[in-house]
């Protein structure tokens, strides 16, 4: 799991990805519903490599991220809060 705190390195990110036809999914604040949980899913089993999770999404939401075997913090959190939730899940 790939950790942003910002929506333009997520978009960066995402972009940069798709041009290497990377097996990743996606978890950010502007993402519905219905492809969260998909994303979610893909990702516990191992369906998708990488997950992009966004600060905001995670200030929204708190979720629970089943799956992560390597956590990479992109951009550390601008809340101190989120550091110790984003890496204890």
């Amino acid at each position: 799991m790939i950790f942003i705190s910002s929506y333009f390195e997520f978009v960066r990110l995402r972009n940069f990805l798709k041009s290497q036809d990377a097996s990743f999914c996606l978890l950010g604040e502007y993402t519905k519903q219905s492809d969260i949980s998909r994303a979610r899913a893909w990702f516990f089993q191992e369906k998708r490599k990488i997950m992009l999770y966004t600060e905001r999404a995670h200030f929204y939401h708190r979720y629970k991220i089943r799956g992560i075997q390597n956590l990479i913090i992109y951009s550390l959190p601008e809340r101190k809060e989120f550091y110790p939730e984003v890496s204890s899940v």
